[in-house]
């Protein structure tokens, strides 16, 4: 995929998510790499969307509680630049040696070297965009991870607005909710409140809270 038709193809996707996985092939390829994800960190909840190369190993990272033991994703984190880094450029080759997430599980399921960044939504949550490439075929070049950087602008906007278009279908759902009369409200997976109408907020706090960062019920029971 060349690189024009591989920027068109990112703002697409943002509008069709179905593309994602033929999207991250191309983002792949662009670093010298076979595998890529996109891993959105939203009020503790973590969804993700890769291509064919990495999906089982990313089902794995989730399912085994790698998350938690990220190290790689952690220093990625504390780069205030908006570009990408590389393995390299965050850890020593004595440290990715002893990680437990490059020695017990990246290494093992056939990669173990790669480049992240960091993108934050206006909500603060989290979006990382990694590649993946196999230990054996050595840590990523300068010229890939260039190519990369000239990628992130498209994918950070195209992220962006995949996030903005969530929160507008969920607006749009609750002003039709509105329309009929009916109190509603859209909140995210860890209970938050993210938009509500007007017939909603009358029933706070006498019959639903917001307390905490997160929705309830004024009676416990009902809570």
């Amino acid at each position: 995929m060349d690189r024009e038709h591989l920027i068109g193809s990112i703002y697409e996707a943002a509008l069709v998510p179905e593309l994602w996985p033929t999207v991250l092939d191309g983002v792949a390829a662009a670093g010298g790499s076979s595998g890529a994800t996109i891993f959105t960190l939203a009020d503790q909840v973590g969804r993700w969307v890769s291509n064919d190369a990495v999906r089982e190993a990313m089902n794995r990272f989730v399912a085994e509680g790698w998350i938690t033991r990220n190290e790689r994703g952690r220093r990625t984190l504390g780069v205030a630049e908006p570009r990408f880094v590389s393995d390299l450029d965050i850890f020593t080759p004595r440290e990715i040696d002893e990680d437990p997430l490059y020695r017990d599980f990246l290494r093992p399921a056939g990669f173990g070297w790669g480049a992240g960044t960091i993108v934050r939504s206006m909500t603060d949550d989290l979006i990382a965009i990694t590649v993946e490439r196999g230990h054996a075929v050595g840590p990523l070049t300068r010229d890939d991870v260039a190519r990369l950087d000239d990628l992130r602008p498209h994918l950070a906007r195209a992220t962006l607005m995949a996030s903005r278009l969530k929160l507008e279908r969920a607006r749009s759902a609750v002003d039709i909710l509105s329309a009929l009369r009916l109190p509603a409200a859209a909140v995210s997976a860890s209970g938050r409140l993210v938009v509500t109408n007007a017939d909603f907020e009358t029933l706070m706090p006498s019959v639903v809270t917001d307390v905490g960062g997160r929705l309830g019920f004024a009676v416990p029971q009902a809570d």
